[in-house]
């Protein structure tokens, strides 16, 4: 795209950017002059007493210039580390042959970073800046699908846990509360893939799903998410979801699937949970033009209903049934809403090797 004379452009934002960007540059210019220069005392001092072995006080430069450094900088200071390294071996190690040990660790450190440090260069970000705007995405995006301030007589919860532990999770949820705070409408979302491996399409498809919710009608919304899936041709990439439209002042709703596990009803606490297994749509990206029918709800005060992706009841060994058995099971004896959704993910019987989410409502009494 160009612009009109006097109109401000791309030029004058890059010429901005740098010109903001100079103070960090000068001190990674510091920062790598500093470091190669720290080689050349740990050179003097290695070869002085060399049963100290001090060429491995290269690591922690080694460490620290992965960590700090990018593009140039970072690829100067490696080349130093590396010629010191050489240097140190072909001229004294053979008189010192356990030299070699402490040069080995360098060299491995130094190829345990390189790969770290790339990724990085490839996101354009030098140092750890990189991470930082990664967590902050993940929970800005994590903010997104809390659920909101629910009126009088609704309690909500809302929980996720990535397998192992990972910080990043495919499992995903998006939330919108209409302004006159009468309509509710959750998405839970399970894209292809384990905790990292599914990091990328999951953020991604979150933010695409926050602007659908509240922009488009609620038919509407995983027929436009599979028409997204299916235009952004991920290589085995799909996804499974439900959405759920909730009426808070009525308690009436409906829900929609795309190959996820349905929704768990409970119509009065204490009761007997059922499981909507009725008509539900393919996986998104899978089938253009695919249809998801609706199944009509009704939440009377005492009725609970909970969504979950499949990671929270796919049992090993005793399958999708068992796990299923063992939710409507929990529901019926719960009487702490609020915290049925973080107790479900957190002693699901799956363990821990899928990513899982759980949201939880529940109305307790007819709104005032």
């Amino acid at each position: 795209m160009t612009h009109p004379p006097g109109v401000p452009g791309r030029g004058r934002i890059g010429l901005a950017g740098r010109r903001s960007g100079r103070p960090d540059l000068v001190r990674q210019d510091l920062a790598a002059a500093g470091a190669a220069l720290a080689t050349v005392p740990v050179v003097v001092v290695t070869i002085a007493f060399p049963a100290a072995m001090a060429v491995a006080l290269l690591t922690p430069i080694v460490v620290l210039a992965g960590l700090f450094l990018s593009g140039g900088r970072l690829v100067l200071v490696d080349a130093v580390v590396l010629a010191a390294v050489g240097w140190v071996v072909l001229d004294h190690g053979g008189a010192h042959p356990h030299l070699l040990l402490g040069s080995i660790g360098v060299l491995g450190v130094l190829a345990i970073m390189a790969p770290v440090s790339a990724a990085r260069v490839e996101l354009g970000l030098g140092g750890v800046r990189s991470e930082h705007l990664l967590v902050d995405l993940r929970d800005r995006l994590r903010r997104r699908g809390q659920l909101p301030q629910l009126p009088p007589g609704w309690v909500g919860g809302h929980a996720a846990r990535s397998a192992y532990g990972h910080g990043f999770s495919g499992d995903l949820v998006v939330t919108h509360l209409d302004r006159g705070g009468s309509r509710l409408q959750v998405l839970v979302v399970d894209v292809s893939g384990k905790g990292v491996d599914a990091t990328a399409r999951a953020l991604q498809l979150q933010a695409a799903l926050g602007g659908l919710l509240g922009a488009v009608a609620p038919d509407a919304i995983l027929p436009a998410a599979n028409d997204y899936l299916l235009a952004e041709e991920w290589q085995d990439g799909f996804a499974t979801a439900i959405h759920l439209e909730l009426h808070l002042r009525t308690g009436s709703g409906a829900v929609r699937r795309a190959g996820h596990p349905p929704a768990v009803l409970q119509t009065g606490v204490g009761g007997p949970p059922e499981v909507l297994a009725g008509p539900g749509g393919p996986l998104l990206g899978v089938i253009p033009g695919a249809g998801f029918p609706r199944i009509d709800i009704d939440l009377p005060p005492g009725a609970t209903v909970v969504l979950h992706t499949d990671g929270l009841v796919e049992m090993p060994g005793g399958g999708i049934e068992a796990g299923t058995a063992w939710l409507c099971a929990q529901i019926e004896a719960s009487r702490d809403f609020a915290g049925l959704a973080d107790q479900l993910v957190r002693t699901a019987p799956t363990g821990e090797a899928d990513d899982r989410a759980a949201v939880v409502l529940h109305r307790s009494t007819l709104p005032r």
